[in-house]
């Protein structure tokens, strides 16, 4: 959905434990943190799953998803897309990559995200007949999962209605994006219910001239008022996803940090992702204002919003710890979006989702794309087709796929592109030789980044390296975000 490295204009906020700087001559001491190989800190294997459902009631102008407009006399009905959704899943049950054939150990199932489209158009038995699916499937190898920042509760009811084992899904966040318009009472307990715990909802503004102009039909007020209760409903499970660069604030930037943001965060609000409106191909802003940006803020008007949207956030408690997203704790992070930027494996379904994996070295990655219309992927997802038992050969989970060979310096080149933007983590060093399969390797390791660069931009203010829990971290400081881009482009090798 966003660019790999979005327009770098933000600064990282110090967290309550904040590890201690390394000075470049302490660092040779410490180059082995640990004394485990690269494999036998990728035993805990662990994936996510993505639902993609393709409907919207109304087609929002500034969006570029694969989405299309609901027609229940001709779309696939929700039983059809759930029938779907559970053949893919068989499929990728009886596969060699998840009976161990690739990894050579079990893989946990991480976190379950619905996107769209707009997912809540579903209906909430859909739902929990999928996500009872899911877990009867892949969830009795989740509470092998020991992570310290996992506190989704447990699905209460399976699609017989009887109770599933806490220790089966205690630790898979299953998250969902809501539409305000969608959100009643009703609907939010039972997506509850049928075993969603964390909610995402599709604010975007709480002034209603930026909501007309984004085509969204819901009002600023009824935002807020479904905020509040999905808080209430959901024990705090709540992202607000809000969108800055309007032309309201391109007159002045109070129209958004005072009339939307300010008021979001006097919610209790503890998770907020923040977005840049883009103009993307293919979308009607691209054919309105593409050549016409009078009303489009230019960078140094975005530079300056954001910066006073990160102190406001800072001012409520909420830190940093991605370019967009923002959160009171680290329990509070969206595990889901973490798979994708720690390079974990991901499994999309649906109408145009991808879906990446790697073989047990990481020197070379399947990815599969899903059929872009509805109508195809679920032709092709209910097919009988062979299940393949080797990584180096197609696997057919309702789309195309192929296997890329993946050089060290491409792993790393990727890892450093994605650690980079979180900056309460940075590049782990234990990542970092898992990801290039070499146990020996370092931050200073000219084999596959400019090393004499990164010591220049430690030098400089722009990067750092901590120590934390026994491990390195490679991080870029406050300065070091606002420019991340250059960054990158000064320390990747061509």
């Amino acid at each position: 959905a966003m660019s790999l490295v979005r327009r770098s204009i933000c600064s990282p906020i110090k967290c309550r434990s904040h590890p201690n700087p390394i000075l470049l001559h302490q660092y040779s001491s410490l180059q082995h943190p640990s004394k485990q190989s690269p494999r036998s800190q990728d035993a805990q294997h662990e994936f996510s799953l993505y639902f993609h459902y393709p409907y919207c009631n109304k087609l929002c102008p500034y969006c570029a998803f694969n989405k299309f407009q609901r027609d229940r006399s001709q779309n696939p009905s929700d039983f059809q897309l759930l029938s779907a959704y559970e053949c893919s899943l068989s499929k990728i049950s009886q596969s060699s990559w998840y009976n161990n054939e690739i990894k050579g150990y079990p893989p946990n199932l991480r976190s379950v995200f619905f996107g769209g489209g707009t997912p809540s158009l579903g209906s909430p038995k859909m739902y929990e007949k999928l996500i009872g699916h899911i877990l009867e499937t892949f969830g009795d190898r989740t509470d092998e999962i020991n992570s310290p920042d996992s506190i989704s509760d447990a699905v209460e009811r399976n699609p017989t209605g009887e109770t599933l084992s806490k220790s089966r899904c205690a630790n898979v966040e299953i998250s969902m994006e809501m539409n305000p318009t969608l959100a009643t009472p009703t609907t939010l307990k039972d997506m509850k219910l049928a075993g969603i715990n964390r909610m995402s909802i599709g604010i975007q503004s709480l002034r209603d001239d930026d909501l007309k102009f984004l085509g969204r039909e819901h009002s600023g007020k009824q935002a807020l008022d479904i905020l509040e209760r999905a808080i209430k409903e959901y024990d705090g499970r709540v992202s607000a996803d809000l969108m800055f660069g309007t032309p309201s604030h391109h007159k002045s930037l109070d129209a958004f940090v005072e009339d939307s943001l300010r008021p979001i965060l006097e919610t209790g609000v503890r998770h907020i992702s923040l977005y840049e409106l883009t103009i993307q191909k293919g979308t009607p802003f691209h054919k309105l204002y593409f050549h016409d940006k009078a009303h489009i803020m230019d960078d140094e008007q975005l530079a300056s919003l954001y910066e006073a949207c990160i102190e406001l956030c800072r001012e409520y408690g909420l830190y940093q710890y991605e370019v967009s997203n923002f959160a009171a704790s680290p329990q509070d992070e969206c595990r889901h979006n973490i798979a994708y930027w720690q390079g974990i494996d991901y499994i999309g379904l649906g109408p145009g989702a991808h879906s990446r994996l790697s073989n047990n070295d990481h020197t070379s990655r399947m990815e599969m794309v899903q059929f872009a219309k509805p109508e195809d992927w679920h032709f092709e997802s209910t097919t009988d087709s062979p299940v393949h038992s080797k990584m180096n050969e197609l696997v057919n989970w309702g789309g195309n796929s192929k296997i890329t060979p993946i050089s060290p310096k491409q792993r790393l080149n990727e890892l450093v592109m994605v650690a980079l933007r979180m900056p309460r983590v940075g590049l782990s060093l234990q990542k970092l030789r898992q990801h290039t399969n070499d146990s020996q390797a370092s931050f200073f390791n000219n084999q596959y980044v400019n090393y004499s660069r990164i010591q220049d931009l430690i030098k400089e203010g722009l990067l750092n390296v901590v120590e934390d829990s026994g491990d390195l971290h490679l991080r870029a400081t406050e300065r070091g975000i606002k420019v991340l881009n250059g960054v990158l482009n000064e320390i990747l090798l061509d």
